[in-house]
């Protein structure tokens, strides 16, 4: 069992790099994960790479500077989640 067990992380930029890393450890730490990015690609790409340790984990497609997107996903969360 992991300190985030069951929790929900919204993580953006998690296609690679820094994001991707946070992404793989809160995955070892039980978090579902909430994986966004703006290239979706990528974004599949990590998932495939935390799906062992995270297996109800999602993406969605995301460009942070789009303030409509961010509304968007945040509602599909939601309803997804329930939080």
């Amino acid at each position: 069992m992991g300190r985030f067990d069951k929790k929900i992380v919204f993580l953006t930029g998690s296609g690679g790099g820094i994001g991707r890393a946070i992404a793989e450890r809160f995955a070892r730490e039980g978090a579902v994960i909430v994986l966004t990015d703006i290239d979706n690609d990528a974004l599949l790409e990590t998932l495939g790479i935390i799906k062992d340790n995270s297996p109800h984990s999602v993406i969605y497609k995301l460009d942070v500077t789009d303030e409509n997107m961010i509304r968007d996903v945040v509602k599909k969360i939601i309803n997804k989640f329930g939080k």
